[in-house]
């Protein structure tokens, strides 16, 4: 797993959840894009963050020119694109306290992101999460799978039922590009994832989405509300 994701998770199962499971299935993705137009570092400055819990101060990136933007529905979006063309990071943040934006909303804003000079500020992110998924995929109705009527005898034919579903991100944002990684696990028990610049600024909680330019199929989802490591 370290080497798959380039040494951001060493590791994702610990010895004891091991423990009594026959096999571990495992899924990594790591993620090393640097921005087509890099942010300068000595632009760089401390700002104030807003948080559910309260504010805090985080580092700024700053650039100002001609970005892809659009705004639909209270929520605002800016496209920043990698090197090589392919893959962009979609930044959502709206007006107030909002959770996510809705089909209809996303549609709108990516359909309608287009060249408009912006003075924009984005944080620098350094974030690390890891769950353990069981419980919330059997809510979602995947609880047969974790019974004793689920069959996975079709992978092998010792394979009786799903013992935990874990997974772990990492996630960092900086004047360069961005660094991600994501792994999944599954243990199976076995029978014996110049006009006056428009200023945007993402200064409480915000969406990210790193996608393919091209097909718009998703990469990478996060919603950050802490950009210091807090959420």
């Amino acid at each position: 797993m370290s080497a798959q994701t380039g040494g951001r998770i060493p590791a994702i199962v610990s010895a004891d959840q091991l423990a009594g499971t026959g096999w571990v299935l495992t899924d990594a993705m790591a993620l090393d894009a640097r921005w087509e137009h890099p942010f300068q570092a000595d632009d760089t400055r401390s700002g104030s963050f807003r948080t559910p819990a309260g504010p805090v101060r985080a580092d700024f990136l700053h650039g100002e020119g001609r970005y892809r933007y659009a705004a639909a529905d209270g929520w605002q979006a800016v496209a920043l694109p990698y090197r090589g063309g392919r893959l962009e990071m979609l930044a959502l943040v709206p007006d107030g306290d909002r959770g996510v934006p809705t089909a209809a909303t996303l549609a709108a804003l990516t359909s309608g992101l287009h060249d408009t000079r912006l003075g924009l500020a984005l944080p620098k992110v350094e974030l690390s999460w890891s769950a353990d998924l069981t419980g919330t995929l059997s809510t979602l109705g995947m609880g047969i799978a974790f019974g004793g009527g689920a069959d996975f005898t079709g992978i092998s034919p010792d394979a009786a039922r799903l013992a935990f579903v874990a997974h772990r991100a990492t996630l960092a944002v900086a004047e360069k590009g961005t660094r991600a990684a994501a792994a999944t696990a599954v243990g199976v028990t076995v029978t014996s994832i110049r006009v006056p610049l428009r200023q945007l600024r993402f200064d409480h909680p915000y969406l990210m989405l790193i996608r393919d330019r091209h097909s718009g199929e998703p990469v990478l989802f996060a919603r950050v509300t802490d950009p210091t490591g807090g959420g």
